[in-house]
């Protein structure tokens, strides 16, 4: 097994929690570390309990003394900046990545992690812990170290970054594409569909065929999507568009081109009428941006009836795969 866990790491494994025996080294630890990763008798940590780590509030030395009571092995090695946990027992599993042990890194942060029981990684982070633990510079926790370190923990300060799901212009290019939902993508396309949606199950995905009209889309782009049901003309006007949507990957085969997008699905969804009356008033026929980048006062007019997800409640939708016009 090798699975990508990401976003949210540490939620993504509540459901599957590490149990000792624990072995791991992750370098910075917020008080609340002990919630997220209990370790116990038999378990090993290393972390960076540096004077400049607990100095800069990165690691939080009444987390350490929670481990250390829990009785688990806590061991300092400055300099540290690995994210590994390693399961031990009858199933060995390891993780690896970017996710310290912080409800800041829990619910604050994209993180990313690789989660594997191959037996030759398992016994090569093994090794790795055991060259940590038993590094010349390496301190075993006690309460002396306790004690010192109490002294010189300081709270972070500062504004911490914080992940968003509100959609943010960007500037990117803001596309009118109409599309017919009469072809399904070939497999390999729809392969890349159901990976994206596997790995961001809190969003909408979906997907469809570009032509050979008006520039080409990008990765990042973000497109207003409307369905028409007759061949070759353009939606009703009481058709409601998909909610904003943006490009995520571009996919080539058969020689044609797709592109997978994920959906704002809290969004608004204007009525096609409703964008021809926002256009018309800055003086934009709704014909003529049809697959193509609006500009100007027709982007900002399309763009006041796209009311994010982030600042209304809405029912989610459901998208499906489609093909363009």
């Amino acid at each position: 097994m090798i699975e990508l866990v990401a976003d949210t790491v540490w939620r993504s494994l509540e459901s599957a929690p590490f149990v000792s025996p624990i072995r791991a080294a992750v370098a910075y630890l917020g008080a609340e570390a002990p919630e997220i990763l209990p370790l116990g008798t038999g378990d090993v940590l290393v972390v960076d309990g540096s004077d400049a780590a607990l100095a800069a509030g990165s690691t939080s030395p009444a987390a350490v003394r929670r481990y250390v009571e829990s009785g688990a092995v806590v061991v300092s090695l400055a300099g540290l900046h690995a994210k590994v946990v390693l399961e031990g027992g009858p199933a060995p599993r390891c993780l690896v990545g970017s996710a310290n042990v912080s409800t800041h890194s829990r619910d604050d942060l994209r993180e990313a992690a690789i989660l594997c029981d191959d037996p030759a990684l398992i016994n090569q982070i093994d090794a790795q812990l055991d060259l940590w633990v038993g590094h010349p510079s390496a301190v075993v926790v006690d309460e002396r170290w306790l004690t010192r370190a109490e002294g010189i923990f300081r709270s972070p300060r500062g504004r911490r970054a914080r992940r968003t799901e509100a959609w943010q212009d960007t500037g990117r290019p803001l596309r009118l594409v109409v599309v017919e939902d009469d072809e399904i993508p070939p497999q390999d396309v729809l392969d890349t569909v159901d990976l994206l949606r596997a790995q961001h199950r809190d969003r909408e995905t979906m997907v469809y065929r570009t032509t050979d009209e008006g520039p080409a889309e990008g990765v990042g782009d973000s497109v207003l999507l409307y369905w028409s049901t007759r061949a070759g003309r353009l939606p009703h006007g009481n058709s409601k568009a998909l909610p904003l949507s943006r490009v995520a990957r571009v996919v080539e085969s058969g020689g044609k081109r797709y592109c997978v997008v994920t959906v704002d699905a809290g969004g608004t969804r204007p009525s096609f009428s409703e964008l021809g009356g926002a256009l018309a008033d800055v003086g934009t026929a709704i014909e003529d941006v049809v697959d193509t980048v609006f500009q100007g006062p027709a982007r900002d007019a399309a763009l006041s009836l796209l009311l994010p997800s982030s600042e209304r409640s809405g029912s989610r939708t459901t998208a499906r795969g489609v093909r363009r016009r």
